[in-house]
């Protein structure tokens, strides 16, 4: 079996590969580090990080008319309890949001989630799924 003194070395110099790794994937841009005090973390980057700000960057919630030009594609436009989007360049219909449920974050944004805004009580003993063959 191996030693305090061989594990202790066997995990500085995995730390030290990881590292090396870590570092050479975000010299290649793959990766987006953030360092705190001596240890460094890499984590993996969306998209670049010049439209990182834009990706999130939020716009007056109103609803665009369904089939109208759009420029960003995948884009969604959350007004809290509906929803639309982008796609093929033209804005889809309105979507209404399920009773209970809201959209975040409201506005124009990359990325859309749906939440349960507890107006609603949900009964677990109610909810089916159905398995389409």
């Amino acid at each position: 079996m191996f030693n305090f003194y061989q594990l202790s070395c066997l995990f500085w110099l995995l730390l030290l590969l990881l590292a090396t790794h870590a570092h050479a994937l975000a010299a290649d841009g793959l990766l987006q580090q953030t360092t705190s005090a001596d240890l460094t973390i890499a984590t993996f980057a969306n998209h670049p990080q010049e439209d990182h700000n834009h990706d999130h960057h939020l716009e007056p919630r109103q609803q665009q008319s369904a089939g109208s030009s759009c420029s960003d594609e995948g884009q969604w436009n959350c007004m809290t309890s509906s929803w639309q989007r982008c796609a093929a360049g033209r804005w889809s219909v309105v979507m209404q949001c399920a009773r209970g449920t809201t959209c975040h974050p409201a506005g124009l944004a990359r990325e859309m989630r749906i939440q349960h805004d507890g107006s609603v009580a949900i009964d677990a003993n109610a909810i089916s799924f159905v398995a389409n063959d």
